[in-house]
């Protein structure tokens, strides 16, 4: 089992930080702490945050060169896009 990882949590809110560290603590990865921060943030900063806006996540995994993006736009699934590796997986 690979060791710590050292995260930074930033936000306006004590309680979004607090809740994505738990995840950290918990063994969570990025993608997990990320999540769980953003939906945190929709109770404690719910004027800055909200399940209807959109998003913009960049992933990069360790054993895939390029990094993933997914644009989510306001308007929904239907101008949604997500790159592919060069593999074309």
């Amino acid at each position: 089992m690979p060791g710590p990882t050292a995260v930074a949590i930033a936000s306006e809110s004590p309680y979004t930080v607090e809740a994505g560290a738990a995840l950290a603590e918990a063994g969570g990865n990025a993608v997990d702490i990320a999540v769980g921060a953003a939906l945190a943030a929709t109770v404690s900063e719910s004027l800055m945050c909200s399940l209807g806006g959109s998003a913009f996540v960049n992933i990069k995994l360790p054993v895939i060169i390029p990094v993933y993006d997914l644009d989510q736009p306001v308007t929904g699934t239907s101008r949604s896009r997500v790159a592919r590796d060069p593999t074309g997986n």
